[in-house]
């Protein structure tokens, strides 16, 4: 492997890392008890948009493209929006 695409494999490690850490913050914030945490993981792991997650560690290129795409589908682009509020309310990403 080249080491772009190790770069690339090790962005998106973080970035999931990232999404599980939101998640068990939102759980906290609803008070789901630990037992029934799997259970709410299952049924609500759509929530986010993975990508937010992963936004800081993108170039410019990379991000320029990322909102061209998102701009297409304002579904997809609401359900971006709201991820990435909730990740710096959360303080997982940072910068732009």
């Amino acid at each position: 492997m080249n080491t772009a695409t190790i770069e690339n494999i090790v962005k998106t490690r973080v970035a999931l890392r990232k999404m599980q850490a939101a998640q068990t913050l939102m759980a906290a914030n609803q008070n789901v008890p630990k037992e029934q945490y799997s259970e709410w993981i299952a049924r609500n792991q759509n929530q986010f948009d993975a990508r937010a997650f992963g936004v800081d560690m993108m170039n410019d290129k990379a991000r320029e493209k990322l909102y061209e795409t998102l701009k297409k589908n304002p579904k997809a682009y609401q359900k971006f929006e709201k991820t990435i509020q909730f990740a710096h309310d959360a303080e997982l990403v940072g910068g732009k």
